[in-house]
């Protein structure tokens, strides 16, 4: 890794726990819908879809810091989202998957979230709804026809002009999650 990439990992880093807007208005909210709503438990297997957009980003991030900070043994898988086309030159590829420690997903298109959790023993998937789209943010939810499948939603506290600051701040301008 080079040095430039090195001090844009440590700026992404940091932000999470430096910047009070972050801080309060994204850790606290995730850190809160996540213990308040019983979201992730010992022994878990979370599966967090990652895309070329700043909420699945960000939403990777939290999972990491969570599995270091956060007191709970879980097993977060990240994956590829289902719409994303993961090509060798792809900005996702290079940056995002060196920069979260994990391989790159190798799964470009999937046909759902709830059969790429199902295909590696997940007992929960992550989505990256949030405030803004609270109409659909029921906290967690069973999957009809997967009983052993939970959605949860751990971001729903947070605000999205909040994640687009984050976006701004950190330097990454992704686009929003629809």
């Amino acid at each position: 890794m080079d040095n430039a990439q090195e001090i844009f990992n440590q700026r992404i880093n940091a932000s999470l726990i430096e910047n009070k807007r972050v801080k309060l208005g994204i850790v606290n909210r995730f850190e809160k819908a996540v213990n308040d709503c019983g979201m992730v438990s010992d022994n878990d297997r979370v599966l967090i879809p990652i895309g070329n957009n700043a909420d699945s980003v960000l939403l990777a991030l939290l999972f990491r810091r969570l599995k270091g900070t956060g007191g709970i043994d879980f097993e977060p898988v990240f994956v590829s989202e289902n719409d994303i086309k993961v090509r060798p030159d792809s900005r996702f590829t290079a940056d995002y998957a060196a920069f979260l420690g994990v391989p790159a997903p190798e799964e470009a298109g999937i046909p759902a979230i709830v059969a790429a959790a199902r295909n590696r023993g997940c007992n929960k998937a992550a989505l990256c709804d949030h405030y803004s789209d609270r109409v659909v943010t029921a906290p967690k939810e069973t999957v009809p026809g997967e009983p052993a499948l939970q959605l949860i939603r751990p971001m729903r506290l947070v605000r999205k002009e909040d994640i687009e600051f984050w976006n701004s701040f950190t330097g990454l301008n992704l686009p929003l999650a629809d």
